[in-house]
């Protein structure tokens, strides 16, 4: 399946089922609007080894999604693209593994709006994605959501404004709780830079680290009210290693 050089107003821009292979969607201009409305929708099982490129989606329908991959589309590349949010989720991964979700460009103006959620997901890698906006309630950068494991959350830039801005969450909304997964020398401005709310003792890891040092926690709960950033707020240099408000 190949789209190129699309142009679409509609609800449900583009739809891809079960078992589709080797698909691109690369450089379409999606703008989706309604309830639940959806700019990329992929899923079943079988749909793998996508690459979904420099597309730009506008999403600002309630309980939207600009690229949503689910039940078990797995090995996507989701690259460069850009998302205009408001009220709508950027990049959702549900019951999807093993994909990449990197270089990406969100832009948020709204409310309700979380620009990455990986739930119930696994061996993910999210990186080098630029997530920046304003939110009045429920604006939220990266998610990881239920039983997602082995995830790595690796140097992106998230800048939220708005109170209860929260740049990082974890959270349960079923019955597991995410597990083992790696947030690597993220750049985080926000109210609540991290908030990990899950019930249990689950572990997680929040690294930062360069050519002078390295520094872990791996903790049960990562929440801290402290931006993120080296040389800012997180040092790593010659004999000099800590963190500072």
């Amino acid at each position: 399946l190949h789209m190129y050089e699309g142009k679409m107003v509609c609800r449900n821009a583009i739809y891809v089922d079960n078992d589709v292979r080797n698909l691109t969607i690369h450089n379409n201009t999606l703008t989706v609007t309604g309830v639940q409305s959806n700019g990329i929708y992929l899923e079943g099982l079988g749909t793998t080894l996508g690459n979904i490129s420099e597309n730009t989606i506008s999403a600002s329908g309630v309980n939207g999604v600009g690229i949503f991959a689910s039940n078990s589309a797995n090995n996507l590349t989701i690259k460069s693209n850009n998302l205009v949010l408001s009220n709508s989720a950027g990049i959702y991964l549900f019951s999807a593994n093993d994909s990449l979700v990197s270089g990406n460009n969100f832009v948020v103006n709204g409310n309700s709006v979380t620009n990455i959620l990986v739930q119930d997901s696994h061996r993910n890698t999210i990186e080098y994605n630029n997530i920046t906006g304003i939110g009045y309630s429920s604006l939220i950068g990266v998610s990881i959501v239920d039983y997602s494991g082995n995830n790595w959350i690796g140097e992106n830039n998230i800048t939220l404004q708005g109170a209860s801005a929260t740049g990082i969450s974890l959270s349960r909304d079923s019955a597991n709780d995410p597990f083992n997964n790696t947030f690597y020398n993220n750049n985080v401005t926000a109210d609540i830079p991290i908030s990990d709310v899950k019930p249990t003792s689950l572990s997680n890891s929040l690294i930062y680290n360069n050519s002078f040092g390295w520094i872990n926690w791996t903790l049960s709960n990562l929440t801290t009210n402290m931006n993120l950033s080296i040389n800012k707020t997180i040092y790593l240099m010659d004999n000099i290693s800590g963190i500072s408000d």
